[in-house]
């Protein structure tokens, strides 16, 4: 696969980049310099975006398959010295660090999987839909400072206002930066930061 100027392989048992991905990546706005964590990188594409615009990278995935083919890839993209790559479940790998963004297309469609499918997981966000979301925003205060930007796709299917309630009663706020249609759901590509009215 070609994309953006960037070549991928994808490993069988690894998410194959589809309407989700390339919704992010076309409105992933990254700095050089910026510091970035990619939770569930898959094949990589994001953390390759990200690294080829000059951020500093850690990746991860809880798929040792996933990781494999990132990697990969961030070699034949020639960015692999960008980029870190950890084996994981969501933020469990690290220690508390701030990131100046974070970024993460969870899995997030209604429905459970057998723990041993690698390739299921990455799709699978719970009978809700939004377990793994709500997770993650219980555990990324330890990895945000003022100005982080904390970057997530959502689905209409995963109950946003379940999600968007958890945000505001963790005194952060969202904005929806692009949203997209399609047969079944619709998806949105949400920014978290910190309230900083809150704060004050």
């Amino acid at each position: 696969m070609e994309y953006l100027g960037l070549k991928f392989e994808i490993l069988d048992q690894v998410y194959e980049p589809c309407d989700d991905s390339f919704l992010f990546a076309e409105n992933l706005e990254i700095n050089k310099g910026d510091f970035v964590l990619e939770v569930g990188t898959g094949c990589g594409l994001l953390s390759i975006i990200a690294a080829a615009r000059g951020a500093h990278v850690i990746s991860i995935d809880i798929s040792p398959i996933a990781i494999k083919c990132a990697l990969k890839n961030s070699r034949l993209n020639k960015v692999e010295n960008r980029i870190n790559f950890l084996v994981g479940n969501l933020l469990n790998p690290l220690i508390p660090y701030c990131f100046d963004v974070i970024i993460f297309n969870p899995p997030y469609l209604p429905g459970t999987c057998d723990k041993s499918d690698l390739l299921a997981k990455s799709w699978s966000g719970g009978e809700k839909g939004n377990e793994i979301i709500l997770e993650f925003l219980e555990m990324v205060d330890n990895y945000v400072h003022l100005k982080s930007r904390i970057l997530i796709i959502i689905s209409s299917l995963s109950r946003p206002k379940e999600i968007f309630e958890t945000i505001k009663n963790k005194s952060m706020e969202f904005k929806i930066l692009k949203e997209e249609k399609y047969f079944f759901e619709k998806i949105m590509l949400i920014e978290i930061k910190k309230n900083q009215e809150v704060l004050i």
